[in-house]
């Protein structure tokens, strides 16, 4: 797993490129510490931005650290949510390098996410925590459920759909409910309560119809084709669902469920702990099925599952920890990696209580029926290692994607040299400034260069906030800043006729026949006069 990281890391180093989108979101808005940052997103990752930015570290470097520690975060809670299963050291480690192959961990999770990968981890940490609940009761262990859980919905707000659907599993699984006293429910409410209730009034008051809002995003702008046939809607939601990371996580579990076999999946459907993962997981697409359908939505992003996804690739995964030696010498079954005893003794999982005992203690017995638990069978070493190799393929590419990507890339966002861009503004400002764009992405590049511009955009989404001020009261004016040949449409009100634009280029990174252009002008000072205030 280090060596993983490691060569991300390595490649990031060698390949450098400017903030990806998700990135100068984050550096723009964590420009100041506020309630929200607009409506369509919750304002954890970025109170976290807010607070590490007076470390002294760089914004860019900061990001980058961040966004590995969250990822850590995340394997740390698969597994911290295994030992609460009770799997022995051999198959934690074998389902833990497993989550390698996710295309969402191996490529996606390394240039945006930075929101639902944080709700990916607490959701994660939260079902680890019930596990733990279940087994040893503690009312202040069901209140730290609840916060995780509200948490995670300030991370992002479809963490939602795992605390809903983790919810009614829990009602409908009778040993997890039985396991749930009155007192655990009102306190992980409670909790949960306190901590989302101060955004969720700023969030009501903000002036954003909620319902017009949820359109835009869920829903075409155009009406659907009437009449359509039902069996064709329903392939299309279906389509959807299957894009993206459960698309990956779906591969991964028929891999798995092929090789671990019939016995491993009885012993897997027994289990009322998998069931409970299992139901939540199955609950979660329906409900996202079933909206889809209902609205005639136009737009899903795989992503918007991720928050359930990890619990699901444990699902899919369960049946590793099930498979069992069946102690014939030379049976393929019985076949073992060198080291696999060493992993596999000593484990908690490796009694024989049996089903009885384990939905009696919601400890991990792993019932030993027709065969013993033993070393791990060489297939699921092999499967596991195709996976690892997989990731690694999937890091080496970054090596040469930039190249790839950069003679056709439309925005080009990561070409930019928004330090240079920074300097020239300078240059042609000074420091008192305030920069004006038309994206988001400029708007952050400029506020994470060394040293930082101020910057704000420009006819942004519903709800977006105001910049803050300067530290020393006021902007000495405001100029405008764009990246192409054309003026965008929001700022072409805003200029200041009297001021002749300017213009620099610069040769893109890692495509040089391509440059990359920055023009700015200033601004009037009646538009001004609505940011430069204190």
């Amino acid at each position: 797993m280090a060596a993983w990281f490691l060569v991300h890391v390595a490649a990031k180093l060698a390949v450098p490129q400017a903030l990806d989108i998700d990135a100068a979101e984050q550096a723009y808005f964590a420009q100041a510490l506020r309630m929200g940052y607009g409506v369509r997103q919750p304002p954890l990752y970025t109170w976290a931005v807010w607070l590490l930015s007076h470390t002294g570290l760089p914004l860019p470097v900061l990001l980058e650290a961040l966004r590995y520690t969250v990822l850590a975060a995340w394997f740390g809670g698969v597994w911290a949510v295994l030992r609460q299963l009770g799997w022995s050291p051999a198959r934690q480690a074998l389902a833990w390098l497993a989550h390698l192959g996710l295309a969402v961990v191996m490529w996606t999770a390394h240039d945006s996410l930075t929101h639902t990968a944080l709700a990916a981890v607490l959701t994660v940490w939260a079902a680890a925590l019930l596990l733990r609940l279940w087994q040893q009761p503690s009312v202040l262990r069901a209140a730290a459920v609840g916060v995780l859980a509200a948490l995670a919905v300030l991370a992002k707000f479809n963490a939602g759909l795992w605390l809903a659907s983790a919810f009614a599993a829990t009602l409908l699984v009778r040993p997890a409910r039985q396991r749930m006293r009155l007192a655990h429910w009102a306190a992980g409410a409670l909790a949960a309560a306190a901590v989302l209730l101060p955004y969720a009034v700023w969030w009501l008051s903000q002036p954003v119809d909620a319902a017009q809002l949820a359109r835009q995003i869920t829903v075409a702008a155009q009406p659907q084709e009437p009449g359509g046939a039902a069996g064709r809607h329903v392939a299309g939601v279906l389509a959807d669902l299957l894009q993206g990371a459960l698309f990956n996580v779906l591969l991964a579990g028929l891999l798995v469920g092929a090789l671990a076999g019939r016995a491993a999946w009885a012993r897997t459907l027994a289990d009322w702990r998998w069931r409970w993962l299992a139901l939540q997981v199955a609950i979660a697409l329906a409900v996202t099925g079933g909206l889809l359908m209902l609205s005639d939505a136009a737009v899903f992003k795989g992503r918007w599952l991720w928050p359930v996804m990890p619990l699901a690739a444990l699902v899919l995964l369960w049946p590793l920890s099930q498979v069992r030696s069946t102690g014939r010498a030379g049976g393929r079954a019985g076949e073992s990696l060198p080291g696999d005893a060493l992993l596999a003794g000593g484990g908690p999982a490796e009694g024989a209580a049996g089903d009885a005992a384990r939905d009696a203690t919601g400890g991990a017995a792993d019932a030993a029926a027709g065969g013993s638990p033993g070393p791990l069978p060489r297939r699921l070493c092999w499967a596991v290692g195709l996976a690892v190799a997989l990731s690694f393929i999937a890091a080496a590419a970054r090596f040469i994607e930039p190249r790839v990507h950069a003679p056709r890339c439309n925005q080009c966002w990561t070409e930019r040299d928004t330090d240079a861009m920074a300097r020239v503004l300078r240059e042609r400002w000074g420091d008192g400034r305030l920069i004006v764009t038309a994206e988001h992405h400029l708007a952050g590049g400029l506020a994470a260069a060394r040293p930082p511009l101020r910057s704000f955009m420009a006819g942004g989404p519903p709800g977006l906030l105001p910049p803050p001020p300067l530290r020393h009261g006021r902007y000495d004016g405001c100029a405008a800043a764009w990246v192409g040949e054309a003026v965008p449409p929001a700022l072409a009100p805003l200029l200041d006729a009297r001021d002749r634009p300017q213009s620099w280029s610069w040769p893109m990174p890692h495509a040089p026949q391509r440059r990359i252009r920055l023009s700015t002008q200033a601004i009037t000072p009646q538009a001004c006069a609505a940011w430069a205030s204190p």
